[in-house]
């Protein structure tokens, strides 16, 4: 779903404080032709990735933006809502945290990812099942160079944070009504496999040892201490492996 221009204009400036320094150091041979995008491997395209964590601000404007702009995330709080009246989606800096990515092809293109974790409070036992664990919205948004080259992706987790058991419920398209699929195939369990595949050494230790107090800040530890994988293993896991966002970051389903 495509977000609002205030949205992207939002994103994309985050993003540009990084690519500015990239456009500053570019080369200036002569382009060769380029293959299709279709034909492009991650191997092999490549150039760059570069991870960007938000002002505690700048993470609330883009929250504000996507309960305005973008469609599939306000689905995901209304289906909230309508299990849960008294649901509570934390709108503050101590109960959110983030991290957005670039990924660059060596033709120019770019694959844009952010990710937003919030905690919930207010869960009632009847829907929360536990309602002592900790439960977020997380949401994963990956835009390529195109208009409909953009996934949203916003999911209830709730469990012990870091648990490989978490449990993973779909939101904003009516997924969450088939039920919850804890076994291996979430979001989560990609992202996991994901992490103890690509990045064991570092980001096995912070797995350990991150605070497990809620969502938010085990994620933000995971992200300060691991970030570059956290961000490259997140979407991959949202990831739906179609060409676009592909070639940057893999594909993590089965």
């Amino acid at each position: 779903m495509r977000q609002s221009q205030s949205t992207e204009q939002l994103l994309r400036d985050l993003y540009d404080r990084i690519a500015q320094l990239e456009r500053a150091i570019g080369s200036t041979s002569p382009q060769q032709p380029q293959p299709a995008e279709e034909e492009f491997l991650p191997e092999a395209s490549l150039l760059s990735d570069r991870l960007i964590v938000p002002a505690p601000q700048s993470m609330q404007e883009i929250t504000a933006s996507l309960q305005e702009g973008n469609p599939t995330y306000q689905a995901a709080l209304q289906e909230l809502q309508s299990r849960s009246q008294g649901v509570r989606v934390s709108q503050d800096s101590e109960g959110m945290s983030g991290w957005a990515s670039v990924s660059e092809r060596v033709d120019g293109a770019r694959l844009r990812g952010t990710a937003l974790v919030q905690d919930l409070a207010g869960m009632p036992s009847a829907f929360a099942g536990r309602a002592a664990e900790p439960q977020a919205i997380l949401t994963l948004v990956l835009q390529g160079e195109r208009p409909d080259q953009e996934l949203t992706v916003p999911m209830l987790i709730r469990g012990q944070p870091g648990d490989p058991n978490a449990e993973v419920i779909p939101l904003g398209g009516g997924a969450a009504a088939r039920g919850v699929a804890p076994a291996a195939g979430t979001f989560w369990q990609r992202f996991l496999t994901c992490l103890r595949g690509s990045c064991a050494g570092g980001c096995a230790q912070a797995l350990a040892t991150c605070p497990r107090t809620s969502w938010a800040v085990f994620l933000g530890c995971m992200v300060a201490r691991c970030g570059a994988c956290v961000a490259k293993c997140s979407a991959c896991a949202a990831c739906d492996c179609t060409w676009w966002c592909k070639w940057a970051v893999g594909c993590c389903r089965p």
